[in-house]
C-alpha cells in the first residue's frame, strides 16, 4: 500500500511538472479553434498557482483576453471576454445599434397631462418634470404666455409656448 501512494506521488509530481511545458500547446489550440490569432501572454503567479493572460484577435478583428489556469491536469479556460471591438465585428454593431436604441428613446419626449383651471395643459417632456425649452400646450394650441400651477406648490412659467422657468412659489 505505502509502494502504491509512493508511486502515486511520484506520478503526480511528474505530471504536474511536465504539463507546464504543454500549456503553450493548449493556449494555441485554443485560439486556432475559435479562428484568432495570438496578440501576447503574460504570466500571473497567484499564492499556490500561476495563470496565463492571453490576448488573442479573433476572427472578426476583436481583441480579446482569456485566463489559462494551469493545475496540471485540470487546467482550464476562465472567461473569454472582448476589451476592444472591431467595427466591422456583429457584436460590435449589435451594441452600436442598442445604443442608438437607447439614445434614440432618450430623446423621445413624452406628452404630460395637468388638469389646470384653465383646461388641459400639456407638456412635452423629456424627463418627470418639465425642463426649460419644453413645448407646452394649453387645449390643444400653444400655451400664452403665463404661469400655470402644474402641482403642489409647482408652478411651470411659459413664455412663447415654451418652459421659461419651473418655480415653487
Amino acid at each position: 500500500m505505502v509502494k502504491l501512494v509512493v508511486v502515486l506521488v511520484i506520478v503526480f509530481s511528474i505530471v504536474m511538472f511536465v504539463s507546464h511545458f504543454f500549456s503553450g500547446n493548449k493556449i494555441q489550440q485554443y485560439i486556432q479553434r475559435r479562428g484568432g490569432l495570438h496578440v501576447s501572454t503574460e504570466t500571473e503567479f497567484f499564492s499556490k498557482s500561476s495563470a496565463q493572460v492571453v490576448k488573442y484577435h479573433d476572427k472578426h478583428g476583436n481583441l480579446r483576453r482569456v485566463t489559462f489556469y494551469e493545475n496540471g491536469l485540470l487546467s482550464s479556460f476562465g472567461d473569454d471576454e472582448i476589451i476592444e471591438y472591431s467595427t466591422s465585428s456583429p457584436e460590435y454593431r449589435k451594441i452600436e445599434k442598442q445604443e442608438r436604441n437607447a439614445e434614440k428613446k432618450n430623446w423621445q419626449h413624452e406628452k404630460q397631462f395637468y388638469k389646470i383651471k384653465e383646461g388641459e395643459l400639456v407638456i412635452k417632456q423629456e424627463f418627470t418634470y418639465p425642463n426649460k425649452n419644453e413645448i407646452v400646450y394649453l387645449n390643444d394650441d400653444l400655451a400664452p404666455n403665463g404661469k400655470y400651477k402644474i402641482g403642489f406648490m409647482s408652478y411651470v412659467i411659459v413664455e412663447d409656448g415654451k418652459v421659461k422657468e419651473l418655480t415653487m412659489i
